[in-house]
């Protein structure tokens, strides 16, 4: 019993109280993992901000683009559902949006866009180099191609069904390798100008993480999950923090 006694409160030193809060929620296995952190950005009025500006809540952080299809407008609207249901239970949680595709999606553009899901809905963008820093510290995969020919374009659609199908386990999350995640695009090297010649591809992850400031990660949300279930799983998550 005593061994046992001692065991428990070395688990609780190790994880710390916010974590031991946060275990008996599903999907909170996540919590921990090395996923966000610092950030410099650009908000929808050209105002360069922190993490700490925008994660001063409950914040719901999704990764996309304005001219995605068909992936991110059902992902941001289930988002907005989501924070609409919290409302209902008396929390106000943030929705934001960072670009993957920083070279359209000015703050204007971001403006314009997220208007259409939430009023609270924040929409991010930056400089190529800072977008870069943000997807590698979310560990985002993100890929931005340009589709010349219509065999090259059935074979992106076949990548974005893969990635965007693959089930990730909060295991998995901690483990992924940061090379692996980070945007890319010629090494970093300056895009070339295609205007006029073919279609621009942005292929990236499809998560949405909850992050709680002085927390960090709290859990995170594949494309199955309804809204309600994400508001369920955010009132648990903030419950036990």
């Amino acid at each position: 019993m005593v061994l046992l006694l001692l065991g428990v409160l070395g688990y609780m030193v190790l994880v710390g109280p916010d974590r031991m809060r946060l275990a008996s929620c599903e999907g909170a296995g996540v919590a921990g993992a090395d996923i966000g952190g610092p950030f410099t950005l650009v908000d929808e009025t050209g105002r360069t901000v922190t993490d700490k500006d925008v994660i001063t809540g409950p914040t719901l952080v999704y990764f996309g683009f304005t001219n995605c299809p068909d992936v991110c407008p059902v992902d941001s609207a289930r988002n907005a559902v989501a924070v609409t249901l919290l409302e209902q239970r008396g929390i106000e949680a943030t929705p934001v949006l960072i670009t993957v595709d920083p070279q359209r999606d000015t703050p204007a553009a971001l403006a314009e866009y997220t208007d259409n899901f939430h009023e609270r809905m924040l929409g991010l963008t930056g400089s190529k180099e800072q977008i870069a820093d943000v997807t590698s510290t979310y560990r985002v995969y993100a890929s931005r191609t340009v589709i010349e020919d219509e065999a090259d374009h059935d074979a992106a659609k076949a990548d974005e069904g893969a990635m965007n199908g693959a089930a990730v386990t909060g295991e998995a999350m901690k483990e992924m390798d940061h090379s692996e995640m980070k945007m890319t695009e010629a090494e970093g090297g300056e895009a070339p100008d295609h205007s006029g010649h073919g279609e621009i591809r942005v292929d990236h992850s499809a998560y949405t993480y909850l992050m709680l400031p002085g927390t960090g990660l709290a859990d995170f949300f594949d494309r199955e999950i309804s809204a309600e279930g994400m508001a369920d799983r955010v009132s648990c998550a903030l419950q036990k923090n």
